[in-house]
């Protein structure tokens, strides 16, 4: 039954964050797989292409995205980048409370960019790095882009990612100290609190050995499975 629950969030992401296929389809995206030589060029070829909409016959796309016209896609910048770190149901179920908790994250060489419009945030994109270089993989996602504008505490600030239990945290290293702060009150854990990274993840290796045995990483709306 949880494992049957756990599509309904995999669903949703779906909805608001949208491939690449599905702009390739609108016909403002080149079906080129185009890579470039750093997270920022590639970041600033898919704002352009925002350009592309077109105002009235586009707006419903530009709604998916998270922007309330076309008109108003036109005008989005890039915002500050969060640097995404994986954590994988694996790695949770065999932690011990001993461990460095660094030892959970993986970095996958991916960049979140908010997309903001006169300041505001209305979207996001996100960029992967493989052989050939970086490239677009994800847009849309606005309401998870609002909320990490809404807890977000420093410059600093990185994401953590586990998609088997659709977990997003905001991690941040100050002062020698790994915390982590929540987005959305899910596992114990309470939205806007910073506990130490240790904490929470004793927290969530609990939720992960209370799945399923054969529940696997999938899918993710931060841009693809790992």
């Amino acid at each position: 039954m949880l494992k049957r629950l756990l599509v309904i969030p995999q669903l949703l992401a779906l909805l608001t964050a949208l491939p690449l296929q599905a702009w390739a389809i609108s016909g403002i995206d080149p079906a080129t797989g185009a890579q470039f030589s750093s997270p920022e060029e590639a970041a600033d070829k898919s704002i352009a292409l925002l350009r592309n909409l077109k105002p009235d016959k586009d707006d419903v796309r530009a709604k998916q995205l998270g922007f309330t016209s076309a008109v108003e896609a036109h005008d989005a910048e890039r915002g500050a980048p969060l640097r995404v770190y994986i954590m994988h149901l694996d790695k949770l179920r065999q932690r011990q409370p001993e461990n460095d908790p660094d030892d959970l994250l993986i970095d996958p060489d991916r960049v979140f960019y908010p997309l903001l419009v006169n300041g505001q945030v209305r979207s996001s994109l996100t960029v992967l790095k493989s052989a050939d270089g970086w490239r677009t993989i994800r847009r849309g996602s606005s309401k998870t882009a609002r909320r990490l504008a809404g807890f977000k505490t420093s410059t600093s600030n990185f994401l953590i990612w586990t998609p088997a239990l659709n977990l997003i945290l905001l991690g941040d290293r100050t002062g020698g100290k790994f915390t982590v702060i929540p987005i959305e009150d899910k596992y114990g854990l309470q939205a806007g609190n910073a506990i130490p990274a240790s904490d929470a993840f004793d927290k969530l290796m609990k939720a992960a050995k209370n799945m399923d045995e054969d529940q696997e990483d999938e899918d993710d709306e931060l841009g693809g499975a790992m």
